[in-house]
């Protein structure tokens, strides 16, 4: 009897809650460069923060800066800044911070220093949409002291016609310690990524990655994977 009554307690008081909920509001938008304006967007129950995420990637050989703004959950707040460094005028950089009311107006994530000084690791690189990737060695820089290799699929069409991408070079501990907790870098449910790898190897270990968050810090890992 008591434990029937503590249960319809608790149903009253999640319903009162429920009913006094304020749903966070975010702005919600994405654009080339450092800017983007949108309209603003309730947020689901489990979304609590806004994040505003940066990248910029020389990868296709020329420049590329992308914002976005939208509701995430607040665990996306401790991740890292994301290196990946594939050799001279090769590189990836994101970031992401969170904020909330009128403090999203003037919150702007910072991207990682580019890195100029070598560290004495070196790796193969290459990155491409071919089946076979032609390997260079490159002379890593900075905290990116790992050697790390991914491969995406991307699916294009409803008949499962897809396309596979390789990726790989030198990259930071912490991103590699995403990568062994099985946390997958796609932010699309048409892209899954087929493996990845780090050496040396995360004290968690290898992980086959075969997930999709739907979260705007994998959407920075690699905005990449996504370009058709």
């Amino acid at each position: 009897m008591h434990s029937l009554l503590r249960l319809l307690l608790f149903f009253v008081i999640l319903r009162i809650d429920n009913a006094n909920y304020v749903p966070l509001e975010c702005e919600v938008c994405e654009a080339s460069g450092t800017t983007c304006t949108g309209p603003k967007h309730k947020c689901p129950i489990r979304k609590d923060t806004c994040a505003i995420s940066l990248s910029e990637s020389t990868l296709d050989g020329k420049t590329v800066v992308n914002i976005e703004k939208g509701c995430e959950n607040s665990n996306i707040c401790r991740t890292p800044s994301i290196e990946i460094y594939l050799g001279p005028n090769k590189f990836y950089r994101a970031n992401v911070v969170c904020c909330t009311g009128d403090k999203c107006q003037n919150a702007t994530p910072k991207l990682p220093p580019k890195p100029t000084k070598g560290n004495g690791k070196h790796c193969l690189a290459c990155y491409t949409w071919e089946p076979t990737c032609h390997r260079e060695m490159v002379d890593c820089l900075g905290n990116d002291k790992y050697c790390f290799e991914m491969e995406s699929r991307t699916y294009t069409g409803a008949n499962g016609t897809h396309l596979d991408r390789i990726i790989k070079g030198c990259t930071t501990k912490s991103v590699c310690g995403l990568l062994a907790a099985g946390r997958s870098p796609v932010w699309s449910s048409y892209v899954t990524v087929k493996n990845a790898e780090c050496k040396p190897k995360h004290s968690k270990g290898f992980h086959s990655i075969s997930s999709s968050l739907t979260s705007i810090f994998w959407l920075l890992l690699l905005k990449i994977f996504l370009s058709v």
